[in-house]
């Protein structure tokens, strides 16, 4: 069910909150991301909007919290 879901997510690339260099940016939260990983705003039926100039990791931390809802049994598009 994992791989049928990632493949109706059709992410660019494997992404990871590991991966994620929170040292690049000192701006990002990594609480707070990984309190989105967890998918509660998911579950309240909230929205996230990453907003930023291009190069500080908005499409890495959308794919990675995407990968983390695919693994907590969500659909991602």
């Amino acid at each position: 069910m994992i791989a049928r879901r990632n493949k109706s997510a059709d992410f660019w690339d494997t992404r990871t909150l590991e991966r994620f260099d929170f040292g690049f940016n000192a701006s990002i939260n990594r609480a707070q991301i990984y309190q989105l990983a967890a998918c509660g705003f998911i579950r309240e039926r909230r929205d996230v909007l990453f907003v930023g100039p291009p190069g500080v990791g908005k499409s890495h931390l959308a794919q990675a919290i995407g990968g983390e809802a695919v693994k907590t049994c969500f659909g991602v598009l």
